[in-house]
């Protein structure tokens, strides 16, 4: 009996064009998106690349407001996993598999004070300093932190969490 996977996040079918690099390099390279979740996503590349490295991804696509990964500039991701595919397309021939550990409305590397992130909840636009990660990956500006906090844990909190999520039942 083979062993399940188990997963923080759904994954969802989802390709896109996206440049990553490491923060060791100003050069990007191309790549496309083949399904994302919440906590991660999953691309090919043409070059082998270690777990445990940092890396920046600029959404080509970039699209404010929309659902999918395109919905923030870029990201800060950590490699989990990179495999040589038996299936090559083009010239990529490992699959890599990403964790998120940030995300943006402008590229990582440029100047932070700039850096503006989106409201998971309102939508409002604001920068680092007035921001809250959650640990489920959700960004919350000081006004719906303060109020998701102020409710007691129960069916409505929850349900919140859960639309943040995209796990609406």
């Amino acid at each position: 009996m083979a062993s399940q996977i188990k997963r923080a996040f759904p994954r969802k079918s989802h390709k896109t064009p996206i440049l990553f690099n490491d923060f060791a390099s100003d050069d990007y390279m191309r790549s496309k998106t083949y399904n994302f979740s919440k906590g991660g996503m999953y691309f090919r590349s043409n070059v082998i690349l270690k777990p445990d490295l940092h890396i920046r991804i600029v959404m080509i696509n970039y699209t404010p407001g929309s659902y999918g990964p395109e919905a923030y500039k870029g990201y800060m991701a950590k490699i989990r996993w990179c495999r040589e595919s038996s299936d090559s397309i083009d010239e990529e021939k490992f699959g890599v598999g990403v964790q998120f550990l940030e995300k943006s409305h402008t590229e990582f590397g440029k100047e932070a004070s700039t850096a503006s992130y989106m409201c998971d909840l309102c939508g409002d636009i604001t920068t680092l300093e007035f921001i809250h990660r959650t640990d489920e990956l959700d960004y919350l500006c000081g006004d719906c932190h303060k109020h998701l906090e102020s409710f007691p844990e129960g069916r409505i909190k929850e349900s919140i969490k859960r639309f943040m999520a995209g796990n609406v039942f």
